[in-house]
């Protein structure tokens, strides 16, 4: 893994797991020396081939074979490999996108500039097209919001990064409301391009939406990852209450300050929560909302089924339950949204796992309970 930020020209920046991410990787054909994988970069799922026997590493680019590093556009998502096939998903933030299949005729080759050969060794096939299909009126109101749409990366100096997406059609003459999206780990990432319903329907309802990648979030370099250890509740709240500020100000003739609302779920309903409360930042939401969101890690702690993630990202230490004190549990109350709850003026929406063992759903019962006190 990469230590340092990564550059925004740079095709690799390290392996990044998370869920599934290398489940459906492997050897291509039966070379034994080109390695297929994904990982996350600056924001961008991708998908690798590496030569082990160099540890060169190739970035695959679609529908464009061999095309340069461009953050503007694109996510990537591994289905299958199938002997020296590779099933690769590819979609924009405002595009369904296709599923490939790219073949390799050969992976007797030399080096990843002759296996990525395009004339003499790929053939690139397009499976399948995700297209809209609904009444004209929806049709056409979904291709002026996507297909118009514009996107804009948002950096802060620490590296904590926001894409801004404003969806084509909206009048100029007036102000639109604003969506931030924060996502959950916390160390994942949101890409930037995965095309989503949720995403879409935003879009439609004519929202601009600034979609976060806080410091802690893969594919930045394991030193911006890091710096989240031990400094949950403030770093990453910092991060997402400063780029909305920052959207705020940079798109004044485009957002309504009185319509901005937030969402997120389990890292993200932890932010979400924070922001809510934080003195700096409450006052900015009109509305907000929770699915299943870390709200109280002192009660969450005994309860969950990854207390050691609480260790790491409060204190930077491993799981040890026998030297737990009263003073680590007030040191976890304040690093949760829960000891900022009496600040809380947004309207804010609730979505809760009853059944949830990650995280327990006592935490938002008693924060409901405090919102309504």
């Amino acid at each position: 893994m990469q230590k340092d930020y990564p550059s925004n020209d740079q095709e690799f920046g390290g392996l990044y797991g998370y869920q599934g991410t290398f489940s459906e990787g492997g050897f291509l054909g039966d070379s034994n020396k080109f390695y297929v994988t994904s990982s996350e970069l600056l924001g961008q799922n991708r998908v690798y081939i590496t030569d082990v026997t160099t540890s060169q590493i190739k970035m695959l680019t679609l529908p464009k074979l061999n095309a340069g590093v461009d953050r503007s556009k694109g996510t990537y998502t591994l289905l299958r490999k199938f002997k020296q096939t590779l099933f690769v998903k590819y979609c924009e933030v405002t595009n369904p996108g296709s599923i490939f299949a790219l073949t390799f005729k050969s992976v007797d080759v030399a080096s990843l500039d002759a296996l990525f050969d395009a004339e003499a060794n790929l053939t690139l096939t397009e499976i399948e097209r995700s297209v809209v299909k609904a009444d004209p009126t929806f049709t056409h109101h979904f291709s002026t919001t996507h297909n118009n749409a514009t996107t804009e990366i948002l950096r802060l100096q620490n590296g904590a990064e926001a894409l801004f997406v404003q969806p084509g059609g909206l009048s100029p003459t007036k102000t639109h409301p604003l969506i931030t999206l924060i996502h959950g780990g916390p160390f994942s990432s949101a890409a930037w391009h995965m095309f989503s319903k949720t995403r879409s329907m935003l879009l439609m309802q004519g929202c601009c939406l600034l979609i976060m990648n806080y410091r802690g979030s893969i594919g930045y370099g394991e030193d911006t990852m890091n710096t989240l250890l031990g400094t949950v509740g403030e770093n990453d709240v910092a991060d997402c209450g400063d780029l909305t500020l920052l959207a705020l100000e940079k798109y004044k003739d485009v957002i309504d300050p009185k319509r901005v609302g937030v969402q997120g779920g389990s890292h993200g309903g932890f932010l979400t929560g924070w922001l809510i409360g934080h003195p700096k930042y409450k006052d900015i939401w009109a509305a907000s909302c929770l699915w299943n969101p870390v709200l109280n890690m002192a009660f969450m702690v005994t309860t969950t089924d990854i207390p050691d993630w609480i260790f790491a990202c409060n204190q930077n230490r491993p799981l040890d339950f026998t030297s737990l004190t009263g003073d680590d549990l007030a040191l976890f109350y304040n690093h949760s949204p829960q000891s900022v709850v009496q600040n809380v003026k947004s309207p804010s929406l609730f979505l809760i796992g009853d059944a949830d063992l990650r995280v327990p759903p006592q935490q938002a019962y008693y924060y409901v309970h405090s919102l309504k006190a």
